[in-house]
């Protein structure tokens, strides 16, 4: 086997053949040629240089810093959720957060109907019912012609979302309808 490697400099090259020279060396037990090694490994972690040591130190305080600031408006957005009931709220993960309260009730989901068939049923509803006002893209499965472009989105929303849950879930009325009248 030859290998051709060209080497800028010489120092560079009576390290490779050091290098190989140990890797031979260490595949027999010779705790003295690794020591030589590992005496020469230069790093970071390893150089007590103070430079490098401070480096390091702001370096791990600026990833420390970036974790904190992308994790922070997630831990203000819960908060302010709480909080702030005046913002408004998005119609769709509401009705959503209604369907996943209802189907982690016991006995209210069919045994033989798995829950998101329902989630789909209640996002194409949505979808369509929005799609119609302003039709940006085509239909899923409804359109209506003579919709006026001046109608709510949100009240659409809505509507079609009630609908669909009191078809699917019929002894959830009453709740549904206090749902939408809010």
């Amino acid at each position: 086997m030859q290998f051709d490697i060209h080497y800028s400099n010489d120092n560079d090259a009576k390290e490779a053949t050091e290098s190989s020279q140990l890797t031979t060396s260490l595949s027999a037990p010779n705790r003295l040629a690794w020591r030589r090694y590992a005496g020469r490994i230069t790093g970071v972690l390893t150089n007590n240089n103070p430079k490098y040591k401070q480096m390091f130190r702001i370096f791990a305080t600026l990833a420390l810093i970036r974790a904190f600031l992308q994790i922070a408006p997630l831990a203000n957005a819960a908060t302010d959720e709480g909080q702030n009931s005046a913002q408004p709220v998005n119609a769709v993960i509401e009705w959503n957060r209604t369907l996943l309260a209802m189907v982690r009730t016991p006995g209210a989901q069919p045994v033989t109907i798995h829950s998101t068939r329902n989630f789909a049923i209640l996002h194409a509803a949505i979808y369509d019912a929005v799609n119609n006002i302003e039709a940006k893209f085509s239909p899923y499965l409804v359109s209506l012609p003579n919709v006026p472009r001046t109608a709510s989105e949100i009240a659409a929303a809505d509507a079609a979302a009630h609908d669909v849950l009191v078809s699917l879930y019929p002894a959830f009325q009453a709740s549904l309808d206090s749902e939408l009248q809010q």
